[in-house]
């Protein structure tokens, strides 16, 4: 990972089925941002399928890209040099049946070439624990950092506790 000035610098990449942001699913750009963040000395992304549009008419599920391992084999095949860092969900993501089927979706990203996961937040350390020791009991091996987020307001973070399922509000406030 490059070190941009005493701090690794990450771009935050969203699958290109998103219709919003840089790209807007076109993959001429997306190819044409990916070169410049190379260009810029940028080779480190955060590769997410990101939350899904208010638009109920849009459907991730079509096209090339439905979840962040597409966009991470994307990226291995065409961009090997990056360094790819995913997220991970110690209590499970909101849209998973369960834990176990959340696991093994992060297994599949980082068997697809993730270096790394990055955790959604959490409030009890002993949820981290073992959700990193059931990760480690269906073989991955790769690092699980614990995310952290900087609470700067209450309504902030009440929006980021629905949109994760993180158990913890009470504890927060």
């Amino acid at each position: 990972m490059k070190d941009c000035q005493s701090s690794i610098c990450f771009c935050y990449l969203r699958s290109p089925g998103q219709r919003s942001g840089i790209y807007k699913g076109d993959y001429h750009k997306l190819h044409s941002l990916l070169k410049a963040l190379l260009e810029a000395g940028v080779d480190n992304v955060l590769a997410l399928r990101g939350d899904l549009p208010q638009d109920k008419t849009f459907d991730y599920k079509e096209g090339e890209f439905k979840h962040a391992s597409d966009l991470i084999s994307f990226l291995r095949k065409y961009y090997p040099q990056f360094g790819i860092a995913v997220a991970s969900y110690p209590e499970g993501h909101p849209e998973s049946l369960s834990l176990e089927e959340d696991l093994k979706f992060l297994k599949l990203k980082l068997d697809r070439g993730a270096d790394f996961a990055i955790t959604q937040l959490f409030f009890d350390n002993n949820i981290y624990w073992k959700f990193l020791e059931k990760a480690r009991n269906i073989g991955i091996d790769k690092p699980i950092i614990p995310g952290i987020l900087p609470v700067t307001n209450l309504k902030t973070l009440e929006r980021i506790l629905s949109q994760c399922g993180v158990d913890g509000k009470d504890k927060a406030v």
